[in-house]
């Protein structure tokens, strides 16, 4: 319900070539942006606020009435490989779902969280990079247990040292299912592929 407050400021950000995801793994959330360095630092705030700031009881009922509609596609089904009763009964629970009980038990997952970590890839600048970073710490810590705000930046080009890191986020650099759909599966959006394909205009000349 909270990222789906983004949902008409991310379409635009497809359309710009960012895209994003919120998913939840055996260590919690991960909140995911892609896009171009200059344009990705506005939707990673905006996405930051929806997921600690929205509150679902001040939502319209077509904005209600589409986060219904959206968790109700996101059930598993049985093709894959989850229980029908169990399947079933997740949206059974979807359905008669109230405001009220989403803002609980999102309080009480941000009430959970622990700590919190920041990879930033790509050309960011250090000088970027670590604005963001101060920026996101600033609105994420109050949530979290003093001492396990990180309020600095470092920056690798060493391969070892690269490699050494990114092994510590294995875990968390599975395959990201982005939005907002249908957009951001058009390849176009991707900032590696849309400046290559003639189809995007993008090719100088082309």
């Amino acid at each position: 319900m909270r990222l789906q407050a983004l949902a008409a400021e991310g379409a635009l950000a497809a359309r710009a070539g960012l895209r994003w995801e919120l998913s939840f793994n055996p260590q919690g959330a991960r909140l995911a942006i892609s896009g171009r360095a200059g344009r990705l630092p506005r939707l990673l705030r905006s996405a930051v606020a929806a997921l600690v700031d929205h509150d679902p009881r001040n939502a319209t009922e077509a904005a209600w009435a589409a986060t219904r509609r959206a968790a109700l596609a996101a059930v598993p089904t049985a093709s894959s490989g989850v229980p029908p009763a169990e399947a079933a009964a997740t949206a059974a629970a979807l359905r008669g779902a109230t405001a009220a009980e989403v803002a609980e038990e999102a309080a009480r997952f941000l009430a959970s969280i622990e700590a919190a970590q920041l990879l930033l890839a790509g050309p960011v600048g250090a000088k970027q990079a670590a604005a963001l970073l101060d920026e996101v710490s600033a609105r994420v810590g109050a949530l979290l247990p003093p001492g396990e705000v990180s309020a600095g930046a470092q920056r690798s080009t060493a391969r070892a040292q690269l490699q050494q890191g990114l092994r510590e986020w294995e875990p968390l650099l599975y395959r990201p299912r982005w939005q907002p759909q249908p957009l951001a599966q058009n390849p176009c959006a991707d900032p590696a592929l849309g400046a290559t394909l003639d189809q995007c205009s993008l090719i100088a000349n082309a």
